[in-house]
């Protein structure tokens, strides 16, 4: 008997229905396995999350609690410290160090101010996250050498003043979920007179140098970097930041024909003729049209916190005098084309004539030196990949430095040229900066600046050229022109010193002389110190302007300042630099026990 269509069909469908069922229940279970193992997994995740941000959290009020008790404002305080369950809190009182500098531009010598170890409380977990308080801030590491700041550390800078109270911590080797910070001790180290008689505020000049070995060193680094504009380099084998801290470079304009900027220097001029300073404009295209007031009576005028010293008849100031020391003239009506003179400790021939007005003054600022500038810029040059070098170091013969493509940058330890051979410096595709180790020597040989651009020339001076004997007078050289010209050519403005410009350390001594012709530099000359290195010219011109400690002219030598340099910053404005003239540092130290 056969079974109709309809009950067999619905025979087939109870039949079957259990396998249906069972499909059904296994696809629930899987689909609910997987919403368990994807719900566990965010869970996890969740709970991983909130765990890092209460440690986070607790460290944060355990920084600020550090803080009331490291600095005086409590004896003692208390604070819960919770967990993210794998493991407890731990301090390790040697975990890192800082370190603070201070160099000497004048000598170069570095005194250490303080070098502490850090120490810090941890919490760790089973991801290898650490969450640490160390210095007075809170960081957050992924043990794989990556750092961020959760919180900033004691390190404040503001208005060319930092003030740093290092907090340093020892303690239990293992927490609870409960501390008590107790007090050791603090230790000022700047401003103290006792410790160093140089510890005083404020600084004058000179570098400081911030040092941070640490796990959380990166995040050191990007504080440094975001929070004080600081010229910051990591050394990462050694889990080691540098912050570069400098003190105020002031107005760096060439604002008159030559300034002394050091007390103890002097401006001489003897056995020279007319005119010693006056003054031309090289933005009119016409270069140096002669000597004389025909520019202005003010724009040769001579600057210095030293003295200034005019004994020739042969030599006329055409502009005013400004002298943090004493003004001696031979004659006023032979030596000053001005209509004023200022200084400190007096003035003769006295009384001035009419007309010439006189005005005692408490002294003149100084220039503070460029030594930092001129190392970074040397260490730079030599350290860059691109940068062009020379066979054997030196540049000894005829050659290009070009500037095909943009600005470039070259290396040597010496220029060296003899006579009738000429260096040309190619600025018509950009600037071109020349990074010299030693010195600079033409005898009788030219540097020619072709093009539009601007050519700057940084000397380390860590070998001189020599001794050079100028009227009886010797000086250990390191700009040394002989009988040589250093000249802007081509199609540019003639006699352009706002293209060219010499950078020089606080002891790199610069002479001009004659030998088989008159020398001449067109250009800025840029060497300031509170000592007493020197500019010192016989037969020989300058068209820009000079800044050095002091300057000698004798027979037949002129500086003809170029107004143009007015209007441009002869040294550029490092912003990666913190400007830093006050210092106030300690170390204070906690102490952190279980409770």
């Amino acid at each position: 008997m056969k079974i109709p269509p309809s009950k067999a069909d619905g025979r087939q469908r109870a039949q079957s229905a259990p396998l249906g069922v069972a499909l059904v229940f296994a696809v629930m279970i899987i689909s609910t396995t997987a919403v368990l193992a994807i719900g566990a997994g965010a869970i996890t995740d969740t709970e991983t999350r909130l765990g890092a941000e209460r440690t986070q959290k607790s460290l944060t009020e355990f920084d600020s609690r550090a803080a009331l008790v490291a600095l005086g404002q409590s004896n003692v305080q208390q604070v819960e410290l919770a967990s993210r369950g794998s493991e407890n809190y731990r301090v390790d009182g040697t975990a890192g160090w800082m370190n603070v500098s201070y160099e000497d531009p004048e000598t170069g010598n570095t005194t250490v101010i303080f070098r502490e170890r850090m120490g810090a409380v941890i919490n760790e977990d089973n991801s290898q996250t650490e969450i640490a308080y160390q210095g007075g801030g809170v960081w957050r590491s992924d043990g794989a050498g990556q750092s961020v700041m959760v919180s900033p550390p004691e390190f404040h800078y503001r208005e060319a003043t930092l003030t740093l109270p290092l907090i340093t911590v020892s303690g239990d080797r293992s927490l609870g979920t409960r501390g008590t910070i107790s007090k050791s001790g603090s230790t000022r180290h700047f401003p103290n007179r006792t410790k160093d008689p140089t510890f005083v505020n404020p600084m004058d000049n000179g570098q400081v140098t911030v040092t941070v070995q640490s796990e959380y060193y990166r995040g050191w680094g990007e504080y440094f970097e975001t929070r004080t504009d600081g010229d910051v380099n990591y050394d990462h084998s050694k889990n080691t930041v540098n912050a570069t801290l400098v003190t105020p470079v002031g107005d760096r304009r060439v604002r008159s024909a030559v300034k002394s900027s050091s007390p103890a220097g002097v401006i001489k001029f003897k056995g020279s003729t007319d005119p010693g300073f006056d003054a031309y404009d090289s933005s009119d295209g016409d270069g140096y049209a002669g000597e004389g007031a025909a520019n202005g009576w003010n724009n040769g005028s001579v600057n210095t916190a030293g003295d200034v010293d005019i004994q020739d008849n042969g030599v006329k100031v055409y502009g005013n005098i400004t002298s943090g020391g004493y003004v001696d003239l031979k004659d006023w009506s032979k030596n000053f084309e001005g209509e004023r003179v200022e200084y400190a400790d007096g003035y003769s021939p006295n009384p001035a004539p009419a007309g010439v007005e006189t005005e005692q003054i408490s002294g003149v600022e100084g220039v503070s030196s460029i030594d930092g500038y001129v190392n970074r810029r040397v260490e730079d040059i030599e350290d860059d990949p691109d940068s062009g070098y020379y066979s054997g170091g030196t540049i000894s013969s005829t050659g290009t430095l070009d500037s095909a493509g943009g600005d470039k940058q070259y290396y040597a330890k010496h220029i060296d040229l003899d006579s009738g051979e000429t260096l040309t410096i190619d600025t018509s595709g950009g600037n071109v900066s020349v990074a010299v180790r030693d010195y600079i020597s033409l005898d009788e040989a030219a540097i020619e600046v072709d093009g539009t651009h601007e050519a700057r020339f940084y000397i380390k001076g860590e070998n001189a050229w020599g001794i050079r004997t100028i009227k009886g007078d010797s000086t250990l050289s390191h700009v040394d022109i002989a009988g040589g010209s250093v000249e802007t050519v081509g199609s540019g403005p003639s006699e352009n010193a706002t293209q060219v410009a010499f950078y020089g350390k606080s002891h790199v001594n610069t002479t001009l002389s004659k030998d088989g012709g008159n020398s001449k530099v067109v250009g800025i000359i840029y060497m300031p110190s509170q000592g007493t290195n020197r500019l010192v010219m016989r037969q020989s011109e300058v068209y820009g302007g000079v800044v050095t400690g002091e300057v000698d002219v004798w027979q037949d030598g002129a500086i003809h300042y170029d107004v143009s340099l007015r209007n441009t910053r002869a040294v550029p404005e490092e912003a990666n630099i913190i400007r830093i003239t006050y210092l106030h540092i300690s170390v204070n130290r906690i102490n952190v026990t279980s409770s």
